[in-house]
């Protein structure tokens, strides 16, 4: 899943998902927030989803369930909270779980 906007994902379950080519790059293995745009306001909510065993396996992608990457000059672009969720083997080479980079990140409960 690919967000450039405002999404809620809740009670889902993302098992055994992979992000593993140039043309994932900016991609994570289940579920990727792109906060980078100077125009758009990216607010993600994720609730009580399972992230088991999901993997981003190019050099560049960020994180192996969850990516969130915002904008260096506005980091409030990027705004996530994921709460309830469960992280299980999950892996990339930026981030197993989760990866953030300039933006604001929440968790609760996980």
């Amino acid at each position: 899943v690919a967000v450039g906007g405002n999404a809620v994902i809740t009670d889902c379950d993302f098992i055994d998902n992979t992000a593993n080519s140039v043309t994932s790059a900016d991609g994570s293995g289940a579920v990727y927030v792109n906060g980078n745009s100077n125009s758009i306001q990216t607010t993600v909510l994720i609730d009580g989803c399972n992230f088991f065993g999901n993997r981003a396996t190019y050099s560049l992608s960020y994180g192996g369930a969850v990516g969130c990457v915002g904008n260096s000059s506005d980091p409030s672009k990027c705004l996530v909270t994921i709460q309830n969720s469960i992280f299980e083997r999950n892996g990339a080479n930026r981030g197993g779980a989760f990866f953030a980079s300039y933006g604001f990140v929440t968790l609760n409960n996980n």
